[in-house]
């Protein structure tokens, strides 16, 4: 399963869970996913133009919204917290890292490909995000 369809999927589960009550959106949701929306690096536009933008600063952007879903999922009990934990494991890909080569340089960089997904799969959680603020 791709970044995309797996992010789709807990999106979808998310979805589901509201529908049926498993999940009642509390305030403390709400203001998580406001916090989120205002402080995650979120792609910036279409694809296209994100695709412009220098592979190393993409993925340092992506980087960064990882670890700002990551840090949200420690605070939250709720739901919330599993979607959010499991959106920032589904994108983990983006964080991929091995101790060869010099210091400078240990990571393994993902494909374009893998960085767009991840790209596509974050603006979809972004819009999801979005829609919890309107209830």
């Amino acid at each position: 399963m791709t970044m995309q369809a797996a992010t789709d999927a807990a999106i979808a589960q998310a979805r589901q869970w509201r529908q049926t009550d498993v999940w009642v959106v509390t305030d403390t949701d709400t203001t998580l996913a406001a916090e989120l929306l205002l402080s995650l690096p979120w792609p910036a536009g279409p694809a296209a133009q994100a695709a412009a933008a220098p592979l190393g600063d993409r993925l340092d952007h992506l980087r960064e919204a990882l670890a700002a879903l990551a840090l949200a999922t420690a605070t939250s009990r709720t739901p919330m917290g599993w979607f959010l934990g499991h959106c920032a494991v589904v994108l983990a890909p983006v964080l991929q890292w091995w101790p060869e080569g010099s210091p400078e340089h240990a990571t393994i960089t993902p494909t374009a490909s893998q960085i767009t997904e991840a790209e596509t799969a974050f603006d979809h959680v972004h819009v999801f995000l979005a829609a919890l603020q309107h209830g």
